[in-house]
C-alpha cells in the first residue's frame, strides 16, 4: 500500500501565497489514499483526508467541517464512518 504522504512534483507556490495574504486560516483536502492527517504549518492548519472509495483497505468515511462566523479560527472537524451512517 501507499504508506507515504503524497506531494505534487513541482511546488506551485500555493502555500507562500497563502502565507503572503495573511487571511488563511486552514485548508482541506483528500484524496491521499491511505493518509488522513491534520497539523498547523506557519500558523496555517493544514488536513487532508483519505481516499473515501470502496475498497477493502479504506473504511469508507467522511469529514464534516463545521465553520463558526463569529470566530473563524474556531472551526471543528468530525469523521463519520459508514457504519455512523445508518445506512
Amino acid at each position: 500500500g501507499d504508506r507515504k504522504v503524497n506531494t505534487p512534483w513541482e511546488n506551485s507556490g500555493l502555500f507562500q501565497t497563502m502565507l503572503e495574504s495573511s487571511n488563511t486560516i486552514a485548508t482541506f483536502s483528500g484524496h491521499d489514499h491511505l493518509n488522513d492527517f491534520h497539523g498547523v504549518w506557519e500558523g496555517i492548519a493544514l488536513h487532508t483526508a483519505e481516499v473515501q472509495v470502496m475498497a477493502p483497505m479504506v473504511q469508507e468515511a467522511i469529514k464534516a467541517i463545521t465553520l463558526n462566523k463569529d470566530n473563524p479560527t474556531k472551526f471543528t472537524i468530525r469523521t463519520y464512518t459508514v457504519d455512523e451512517w445508518d445506512i
